[in-house]
């Protein structure tokens, strides 16, 4: 349950709003910088304080408690609401409609950040660094654990913010900031050719005594240190030289060695003075696994637990209380089910017969491999076998009954390491099928989908694609990419979703690959609304729900479509009216057989 409110200080501006991308708005800038567009009231607020200038703000998804932090590019929004770049929705775990709070902050100038690139694209640019310089005037502030996006010819670069200084947060406007940059997340270390036993035992037959070798550099000397900074807890032994002026050692590298890996690792901009070298040493590899283990079994998600969320389960009721349907408006309802357990923020659901599965999400803020199984008869649920992996925002459909669990994140950043892998689960078998696809594009997250004709319709927010699990193949459709597509269903292989933006209900057919807008109801709603979601039912109709902009109730709509001469589509409204009173926001709908 999610509600609109305000929390006024003397000197600190806080306040609650619904966000939406910038295609919302008509926007498509602000994709290229971190800054939001408000509204007028957040501006005479924001005058009558003694803030310090630029403008910047804490955001903060308070489902999930991700933080990141932007400043402010106009004030001009409706009220209520805030427009932000999809990249960072994505990094604070938002959806469309979704609450963020936002409270300004005075951040520090930065002086240090450390970057990592998602492909090792970027490096091959001819001059990162004024690419780079270029991109960063659009941004006010950077978070540690974000994923910017950098533009450059026709194509985006996502990266990760790994380490910033004086703080996690910092302003770098109108400072001297040093870069670096960690090797790419799809780097991978050039193998190296393996000596035959035979030709080892050769060489060591032929070696010769030698008299004592005079003292040579040790580039290994000195103290070690953790990848986290911390001290080691032992001092490491010296290493010594053998007689032909070899070195063992367990460092991966010297540091000649990498200097000349500078393009997949450090580059220093805006700053002339050398940095040191540090070598990395892996200390207790045991210990510190068991416990990463123990951290990993207590923070386990248990679906009947008292970790509890706002998402609460509902039905869409014609018969409340036991009354006869009478044909009227207030026969329709969304019916609260207090028996269901609550479910996980941002987890995936698919429908088999009267029955949903319920794929990971985020309990506590930590992700979970955990499925549960929702009787909608008895209104029970259970646990099912985990998943082979943990993740959240993901893709879940039904072919041939067997569920698949496409993409999503395995951290809290969704940008920062989006899966590149597919689940598969067979009903029959009660088995897991753990698919890796690294032929997948990095930064890649899906976020709606359906199935038409055995085949998965999914949609990021660049891209549109068609999966063909017979084919095992992933093509990308530019036409059906044309429309902003989701919460969708399909009735009769055509693709159906709410146009909130255009006020009208359209449909695409694959088999035509064409758009077109269903007619016959035009006058169903004449002002705009916030959010739409979409459910196939049974009898070839659709159901609806929304919210108007200007009202907090929960609207829904049943429609029959049907195909006429010529292959425009036209749809009927059975019915129209509120069903849940209360500001509310639909995450998910399933259709399931009772």
């Amino acid at each position: 349950m999610f509600y609109d409110g305000y929390a006024y200080h003397r000197t600190t501006f806080e306040q609650t709003y619904r966000c939406y991308p910038s295609s919302f708005i008509d926007k498509p800038q602000i994709e290229s910088g971190d800054k939001i567009i408000m509204p007028p009231s957040a501006l005479d607020r924001l005058a009558s304080l003694h803030i310090d200038y630029p403008m910047l703000f804490e955001l903060r998804n308070t489902s999930t408690d991700s933080v990141s932090h932007c400043g402010v590019l106009e004030f001009i929004a409706e009220e209520g609401v805030i427009y932000m770049p999809y990249w960072m929705m994505q990094n604070l775990l938002l959806q469309e409609g979704d609450i963020v709070r936002v409270r300004n902050v005075t951040l520090p100038k930065g002086t240090y950040v450390k970057l990592q690139p998602h492909t090792t694209d970027f490096l091959d640019i001819a001059n990162p660094k004024a690419i780079l310089e270029t991109a960063l005037r659009n941004y006010s502030c950077l978070t540690v654990g974000d994923s910017i996006m950098v533009p450059y010819n026709n194509k985006k670069y996502f990266i990760d913010i790994l380490e910033a200084k004086p703080s996690n947060g910092i302003s770098i406007i109108e400072t001297d900031c040093e870069v670096d940059f960690a090797p790419p997340l799809d780097y991978k270390e050039p193998e190296r050719p393996v000596v035959p036993a035979s030709a080892k035992g050769q060489a060591k037959a032929k070696e010769v005594p030698v008299a004592e070798a005079e003292p040579k550099f040790n580039p290994f000397t000195g103290s070690g240190r953790r990848l986290d900074g911390r001290p080691l807890s032992y001092e490491p032994q010296p290493i010594a030289a053998n007689s032909n002026g070899q070195s063992h050692s367990l460092a991966s590298s010297s540091g000649s060695e990498k200097a000349k890996q500078q393009t997949q690792g450090k580059l220093v901009f805006g700053s002339n003075v050398d940095r040191s070298t540090k070598e990395t040493t892996k200390v207790g590899a045991g210990k510190e696994r068991k416990q990463e283990e123990e951290a990993e079994k207590k923070d386990k998600f248990n679906a009947f637990s008292d970790q509890t969320s706002d998402i609460h389960w509902f039905t869409l009721c014609r018969k409340p209380n036991g009354q006869q349907f009478s044909g009227t408006a207030s026969d329709h309802r969304l019916v609260h089910i207090p028996s269901l357990p609550p479910m996980p923020i941002q987890g995936s659901y698919v429908g088999i017969g009267s029955n949903i599965f319920v794929m990971g999400g985020f309990c506590n803020w930590k992700i979970t491999s955990s499925v549960s199984l929702i009787d909608c008869r008895t209104h029970t649920a259970q646990t099912l076998p985990d998943m082979p992996k943990a993740v959240a925002i993901s893709v879940t459909e039904l072919i041939d009954r067997k569920i698949y669990v496409i993409g999503g994140s395995d951290t809290l950043s969704p940008l920062k390491s989006p899966s590149r892998s597919m689940m598969v689960y067979d009903t029959d078998t009660e088995m897991w099928e753990l698919r890796a696809r690294p032929d997948w594009e990095a930064g890649k997250r899906w976020f709606s989908s359906v199935v038409i004709g055995g085949k998965i319709y999914m949609r990021t927010y660049y891209n549109s694609f068609v999966y063909d699990p017979n084919e095992d193949s992933c093509d990308r459709d530019e036409v059906l990419h044309s429309k902003e597509w989701s919460s969708s269903c399909v009735i009769d292989d055509v693709l159906y979703y709410y146009d909130v933006r255009g006020n009208c209900l359209r449909a695409y057919d694959p088999k035509q690959r064409s758009w077109g807008v269903v007619k016959g109801f035009e006058g169903l709603l004449p002002e705009a609304c916030k959010w739409s979601k979409t459910v196939s039912c049974t009898g070839g109709n659709l159901v609806l729900f929304l919210q108007k902009t200007e009202e907090t109730e929960i609207w829904s709509a049943e429609i029959a479509v049907e195909r006429r001469e010529g292959g425009e589509i036209w749809g009927k409204v059975e019915w129209c009216s509120v069903v849940l009173d209360g500001n509310f926001h639909i995450m998910d709908c399933v259709a399931v057989e009772l």
